[in-house]
């Protein structure tokens, strides 16, 4: 079996009742294939699933490459407040607006200085969330917050119920977090704020990211060191 898979949709969308609008088409998607080594062979079939495409190393890069498992929880956990006293009086939240916070932006910038050892130790590029943020989404500026703010595609972005934004940070923390958590602990890079970010999420929501989100043993890598994960992915064996 051969996947392929993207860091995030090429286009960015609206939904209104029935109606459905895209207001902006990412460039240059970070894409990888599993395993990597059929790259080539399968290559003819991107342009079906993205219009505008950056060919990925392999799985692990795109996936280290995700800052939405940066950005968006630490957004959502300083606003959780704010989340719910918009829900209590039926309102709308800016994520990226309001939401966007000089403190937000430090967390996110806290976290991300763990990814290049972790980027290193699987032989994969690092670009900061700054670096995603102009290329993906256009701007200015030279911190996430400011980033974020300075973005056309964030102010475009618009409000949507507080359980909408919420929901990212259950998506998030599970689904990107974890696995980052464990791969970096694989690889022998300490990440106690990563660890204790998903504890302090999982007694917010009631959740238990470790034992339902994407383990290495649901990955199938438990007890792999980072050269036979590197391995794995490139030929699937």
């Amino acid at each position: 079996m051969t996947i392929i898979e993207g860091m995030a949709p090429n286009l960015s969308a609206k939904r209104a009742g029935a109606k459905v609008s895209t207001y902006f088409l990412r460039r240059d998607v970070p894409i990888a294939v599993f395993p990597a080594e059929r790259a080539e062979a399968v290559s003819k079939f991107f342009p079906l699933i993205m219009g505008s495409w950056e060919l990925c190393r392999c799985v692990i890069e795109t996936n280290l490459e995700n800052i939405n498992l940066l950005v968006h929880p630490a957004m959502a956990l300083l606003n959780m407040g704010y989340y719910d006293q918009a829900e209590a009086a039926g309102d709308t939240v800016s994520f990226y607006g309001t939401g966007n916070t000089i403190h937000a932006g430090r967390l996110t910038e806290a976290l991300d200085a763990k990814r290049p050892p972790v980027c290193d130790a699987f032989g994969v590029r690092f670009r900061s969330p700054v670096e995603h943020i102009h290329r993906l989404y256009g701007g200015a500026g030279d911190t996430v917050h400011e980033a974020v703010k300075q973005s056309p595609v964030y102010k475009n972005s618009g409000a949507l119920p507080p359980r909408i934004r919420q929901s990212w940070m259950a998506d998030d923390i599970p689904l990107a977090h974890v696995p980052f958590v464990l791969l970096a602990e694989a690889a022998g890079v300490p990440v106690p704020l990563h660890r204790g970010f998903v504890d302090i999420v999982d007694a917010l929501l009631g959740s238990n990211s470790w034992q339902d989100g994407l383990t290495l043993e649901r990955l199938g890598l438990a007890g792999m060191s980072p050269e036979k994960i590197r391995t794995f992915v490139e030929t699937g064996r």
